[in-house]
């Protein structure tokens, strides 16, 4: 066989997955394992070759179920994972790596060894990814290195992450980077380092901060800490740090398909494997020479570069590939490739659920597997271009059902702009890396490639803003669809059984294609369903009409933060609801709780009207959604009396009155309040709005008794006055209030006047989101907890 680890990995990656889903004791496996182990032995003395590979695929599963049920009960059971107080404590441990360098904040990998909390000295192990707020002083973060013990007074976060019904949440990614919990310190000033580590760690590490330290110099910034758009992509293409991209390239690349090339991947250690073996060719040396001290380079570099997840799978698979090479003259590359993923596996079994992970190998699978029957098929273009074009299809060709399910992106260009993409990021490295490398040993020197370097850099944004390099945002796809399209993809290398088989298998590839990006199959909803989503400390809602007609009231949002509500958790909360345009957005006013998270929404999601109570023509907030708001979306103002009838659901605006239209600045109490009605059932949506409106709603005898009230105000002291609640006798409240928000909402008090209402209460902070669905006598009710 010419490539057994193939199937080796493929039964590893089986068994790692089912301990996902129903984990067990290792202790379970040992018996059976012993068994089939003394089957397949007896098997192996008998020269039964295909017996004793099948019961080796047997063992292989189940050690991959019990090394991911082993991985996840450590992770589990370790202290910092479920640490249970929001007070700051003193934390001792080594840096994992030198600092990384973002835009606000500083991130540095910890590994624990001690904390201090109230007079107490507790000894634990683990890893914490610890952000560092930028100031002035952050000079002092950066000149750490990789080995340094530090203490630093942190927060750990104790937050459950975002729990909307999908199983993710804004924790799900240190599982797979095997990280316990994050943190946050409020200066860089606040640590203190308390020795050096070894001479050998730390020397790497030094020349890494030079040579990131002479990229700032080549391309410095507005401030001294600070760098420019050239410098953060050339530091991202040659030491895999992205964290200073500017947003707006950021966006821009991914809507062209572009963004992979970013992160230092296969395609980055191919480029420099390329070049450096051509360099070694044309100096004479030998071909088995030349792969050893590729081996060795590769080494370095993933060293370097501290082991950052892309770059170490990208080395692991080419030293697999160049170790084939120099030991085994006919070793088959897909069995090389196979034998670095089942490795990686085996230190981490859940790096099979890191998206990178999953995008590597799919690319290099389908590379390995369709390049010579694509570009056979493909006509003879100059400069080697149809072997690039053959390339870049097959790799999107590999990881294309994967883009949709992780990225709900599809950039139908992507692999056109591929072609002149791959020779840019080609010259940029060898440039970038040149100049990166002179200007550790002669400054001045380095200083006569910053032009060039501009030039293929401003070569690269013009390419991924050309007019047809857009994108577009399916939902989520079936599991169904992914595992046909990736058996109809593999069916191709089949023997033909039948004639026009292939064409058969083409065809069917098309139309699940077609199923993945355009998402035909859409179910509608039998009753009025609505979900308070879990968007931390802001608001936003989801109404799904009978039928298939969608609203979304507000979008969350955090003010002064980099996390973008609207495109981590909103947008795949609505994606994973099979959700691709929406018929209504609507804000109730743009306090940036409740209106950043729009921003990520109308760029992602096609919307046909945009409702508004009022328009604060001086508000920021507001000003920057309105330039956002694409042209096809129609632009309507409501106020208290306009009503309508969606899918069978009678809708009315209660405040503001039209007189409120034109405001200067966002306020609480210009919140849009709606009521919606649905045979038997009403919700009432009441925005942020205070006491002050709901005495005059009282006063004008505009409220009735309701089945479901949004929490006015997120609870606030401000609101929900003694006679409000009576007056709409609620069965349900749900509050939409971020956990341990410092606000401390909902307030205590509005709490036990709730309670004393005798309605069902809920509340974001606690039980995630929260959905009711009307079939229009009866009410069910579920939360992202399950409680």
């Amino acid at each position: 066989m010419a490539f057994p680890f193939l199937f080796l990995t493929l039964s590893l990656s089986a068994g790692i997955v089912f301990s996902r889903i129903s984990p067990l004791p290792p202790f379970v496996f040992a018996p059976c394992l012993l068994l089939i182990t003394l089957l397949c032995w007896r098997q192996f003395l008998y020269h039964q070759p295909r017996r004793t590979f099948a019961l080796l695929i047997a063992i292989t599963s189940i050690c991959g179920f019990a090394l991911g049920s082993h991985h996840m009960a450590e992770y589990s059971a370790n202290p910092l994972t479920q640490w249970a107080t929001s007070e700051y404590v003193d934390c001792i441990g080594v840096l994992a790596a030198s600092p990384s360098r973002g835009q606000t904040t500083d991130t540095l990998l910890l590994r624990v060894k001690a904390i201090e909390w109230e007079g107490t000295h507790t000894h634990l192990q683990g890893s914490l990814r610890l952000s560092v707020r930028i100031t002035p002083e952050s000079v002092r973060t950066r000149r750490l290195l990789a080995g340094d013990t530090i203490r630093v007074p942190v927060k750990i976060s104790t937050g459950p992450g975002f729990r909307n019904f999908d199983g993710r949440s804004r924790k799900r990614f240190p599982l797979v980077r095997n990280i316990h919990n994050t943190a946050f310190a409020k200066s860089p000033l606040l640590i203190k380092k308390i020795k050096s580590g070894g001479l050998l760690r730390q020397g790497l590490s030094r020349i890494r901060r030079t040579l990131q330290d002479n990229i700032q110099r080549l391309f410095p910034g507005q401030d001294a800490i600070s760098i420019s758009r050239d410098g953060a992509l050339l530091e991202a293409l040659i030491l895999g740090e992205r964290g200073r991209i500017p947003e707006s390239i950021n966006r821009r690349l991914q809507e062209a398909g572009l963004f992979h090339l970013l992160a230092i991947s296969g395609a980055h250690i191919g480029i420099m494997s390329f070049l450096l073996f051509h360099l070694l060719t044309f100096a004479g040396v030998r071909k088995r020479k030349t792969y050893l001290v590729l081996m060795a380079f590769l080494l370095f570099y993933a060293v370097l570069v501290e082991g950052r997840p892309s770059v170490f799978r990208a080395s692991i698979m080419a030293e697999a590939y160049l170790l084939g090479k120099v030991f085994w003259k006919d070793a088959h590359p897909l069995n090389s490739i196979s034998i670095s993923a089942f490795g990686i596996l085996l230190l981490n079994p859940f790096q099979l659920f890191d998206i990178g992970f999953q995008l590597t190998y799919a690319a290099t699978f389908a590379i390995l597997l369709f390049f010579k029957p694509i570009h056979r098929a493909l006509p003879s273009l100059p400069f080697r271009m149809d072997a690039m074009l053959a390339l870049s299809l097959t790799a999107q060709m590999g990881t294309l059902p994967l883009l949709v399910l992780h990225f709900h992106r599809v950039s139908p260009a992507a692999f056109l702009l591929n072609l002149g993409a791959i020779p840019l990021i080609a010259a940029l490295m060898a440039v970038g890396s040149g100049s990166v490398f002179l200007s550790a040993l002669w400054f001045p020197a380095a200083l006569l490639s910053a032009r060039p370097l501009h030039l293929l850099i401003e070569a690269l944004v013009h390419l991924s803003s050309l007019p047809f390099a857009l994108s577009f945002r399916p939902p989520t796809p079936s599991a169904w669809m992914i595992w046909s399209y990736y058996i109809l993809f593999l069916s191709i290398l089949l023997p033909p059984f039948f004639k026009y088989q292939r064409r058969v298998l083409c065809g069917g590839i098309t139309v699940v294609l077609l199923a993945l990006v355009l998402h035909p199959i859409s179910s509608g909803n039998q009753g009025l369903r609505l979900t308070v989503m879990d968007v931390g400390q802001g608001e936003a809602i989801l109404v799904e009409f009978p039928g298939r007609e969608t609203m979304l009231i507000d979008g969350g949002g955090f003010a002064l933060s980099d996390f973008d509500v609207g495109e981590r958790v909103v947008s795949p909360f609505l994606w994973n609801r099979g959700i691709g345009r929406l018929d209504y957005v609507v804000l109730t006013h743009a306090h940036p709780d409740h209106v950043l998270g729009l921003e990520a929404v109308f760029r992602n999601f096609p919307t046909a009207r945009f409702w508004r109570g009022t328009r604060a023509v001086d508000d920021p907030y507001y000003e920057n959604l309105l330039g956002i708001i694409p042209s096809s979306t129609k632009i309507e103002d409501v106020a208290a009396g306009w009503e309508t009838v969606i899918s069978g659901v009678r809708l009315r605006i209660l405040h503001p009155p039209a007189s409120f239209l034109h405001q200067s600045m966002a306020h609480n109490d210009h919140s849009l309040m709606i009521l919606l009605e649905y045979h038997h059932h009403r919700f009432l949506l009441t925005g942020d709005i205070g006491s002050t409106i709901e005495e005059k709603l009282l006063s004008e005898s505009g409220l009735v008794p309701v089945t479901f009230l949004k929490s006015p105000h997120h609870g606030s002291l401000t609101s929900s006055s003694t006679r409000f609640l009576d007056a709409l006798s609620p069965e349900i409240i749900v509050v939409s209030a971020g956990y341990h928000n410092l606000y401390g909402l909902p307030h205590p008090d509005i709490w036990q006047r709730y309670r004393r209402s005798e309605a069902l209460l809920y509340r974001t902070d606690r039980d995630g989101a929260v959905e009711i669905v009307s079939n229009g006598s009866s009410l069910f009710i579920r939360t992202g907890t399950g409680n």
